[in-house]
């Protein structure tokens, strides 16, 4: 018998995509190449399953194994050439900072006696740590003009500022602004 071997990795906008495919057909809807503020996070999942084949998936988390990957065949007793499959593990308590997680799926029987062999990698990253805004203006005291500057510093990168006044609508900035009226 022959062994064949794919092993991709795929990094992706963290804003650009709600899912990753595979080229093992794989679909993973977490974790994603993403910052999570959790250490609870799921390996969601699903991928299309062929007629006949067996398939066994696991996966390793930071290079190290982490478990089987059990799935739920939708409608099995319906007579289809290929059926849909969904999986849902829970991770185990990951610490602070960068991760990558490897999914590894084998078939087996398949044509021409190949038992196709995958594994494919996503990275992402836990931050507990909330940003530390230091606000510089307005200051705390009474402005005397209906232009009042919004300056402010933020120690780490952030995709989605905005700021509420006066208890109103909340207000998407891009950098430190002047309020006007």
């Amino acid at each position: 018998m022959f062994a064949s071997l794919v092993t991709c990795t795929y990094s992706v906008n963290a804003e650009s995509a709600d899912s990753i495919h595979f080229s093992s057909g794989v679909t993973l809807f977490s974790p994603l190449n993403r910052t999570y503020n959790s250490r609870y996070l799921s390996l969601n999942f699903s991928f299309i399953v062929g007629l006949g084949i067996k398939y066994s998936l696991n996966y390793d988390i930071d290079g190290k194994y982490g478990g089987s990957m059990p799935y739920v065949i939708e409608n099995p007793e319906e007579l289809h050439v290929t059926y849909f499959a969904t999986g849902l593990v829970k991770l185990p308590e990951l610490s602070e900072g960068s991760h990558s997680l490897t999914v590894n799926l084998l078939a087996s029987p398949s044509s021409n006696h190949i038992k196709p062999s995958y594994a494919d990698t996503v990275y992402f990253s836990i931050d507990l740590t909330p940003p530390n805004i230091l606000i510089l203006s307005p200051e705390n005291e009474t402005c005397y003009t209906t232009n009042v500057p919004l300056s402010f510093t933020v120690n780490e990168p952030d995709t989605w500022m905005r700021y509420k006044l006066d208890g109103k609508t909340v207000v998407e900035v891009e950098g430190n602004s002047t309020r006007a009226g």
